[in-house]
């Protein structure tokens, strides 16, 4: 028979086979944590994905809705007008700029904008249609055919295409792409060189994945640079309005003590 353990060394065995169990059961809930984390990171990126793709629907039904407009604007478009036609206007000024006569049956309303361009909404659309001839416009010199009437037309975008053919636009100042457009869809189209080729292929935009290769460092300097123009020409607006209004509140204000004076010294008389 061994030697008898005494009862410390019996009360230590005790407490680590205690702490062996309490750390079993810590690393149990640990493992059934990180199953959870897992699952609900896995649960996110599906959700993200989901959020993706109803936006990516979201904007595919604005842009069935915005194609069927055509904004008309340029320093030569007729200022606003009391009771005026803007469905006549839209018509009288694209036969003037485009020679493309636009039969107003065709349009189901048309109306101003805050910044004073026309938006003409229409309803047919096929080959040969005033719809058609005016958004799809080929051949050298069709583009802006009247130089001298700064009249010009362009197909209604949703914010997303409007987004990316202005990073189309910097691209194609900076060389990374050769060329864009709008297309009928409503989508903004790039024409990229191929690499070790001269041959060039074209991309339609769906989703910014697609434009992401052509935006480099330098694209994206210029898209910066143009922003911070962007917002400091809109704060000069503003103030420029706002000390508009004040002068306009000062005026208003001085002619009305005035009316209260020459009140008074008729009272007096």
């Amino acid at each position: 028979m061994g030697p008898k353990k005494d009862s410390s060394q019996k009360r230590e065995e005790l407490r680590l086979a205690e702490l062996y169990e309490k750390i079993e059961r810590q690393n149990e809930r640990l493992n059934l944590i990180e199953g959870r984390l897992k699952k609900n990171e896995e649960s996110i990126k599906d959700f993200g994905q989901n959020m993706k793709r109803v936006d990516e629907t979201l904007t595919d039904l604005r842009r069935q809705n915005a194609k069927t407009c055509i904004i008309l604007s340029g320093e030569d478009l007729p200022k606003k007008e009391k009771d005026e036609n803007p469905l006549e206007i839209f018509c009288d000024q694209v036969k003037k700029k485009y020679g493309i006569r636009i039969p107003q049956n065709e349009l189901s309303a048309a109306h101003r904008t805050g910044s004073g361009a026309i938006i003409g909404k229409f309803t047919k659309f096929h080959p040969g249609s005033g719809y058609y001839r005016l958004a799809v416009r080929r051949g050298k010199g069709s583009m802006n055919p009247n130089a001298s009437v700064r009249v010009f037309a362009n197909l209604k975008l949703t914010p997303f295409d409007s987004k990316i053919r202005f990073f189309a636009s910097v691209a194609r100042r900076v060389g990374t792409i050769s060329f864009y457009e709008v297309q009928v869809s409503g989508h903004i189209a790039i024409t990229v060189p191929i690499t070790g080729s001269d041959r060039t292929r074209k991309i339609t935009v769906k989703k910014p994945e697609d434009m992401k290769p052509y935006l480099t460092e330098e694209v994206l300097m210029m898209i910066e640079d143009s922003n911070k123009k962007r917002k400091l020409r809109k704060s000069k607006n503003k103030k420029d309005r706002l000390e508009d209004q004040q002068m306009d509140d000062l005026l208003r204000s001085e002619g009305d003590h005035g009316a209260e004076d020459a009140g008074s010294e008729m009272d007096v008389q």
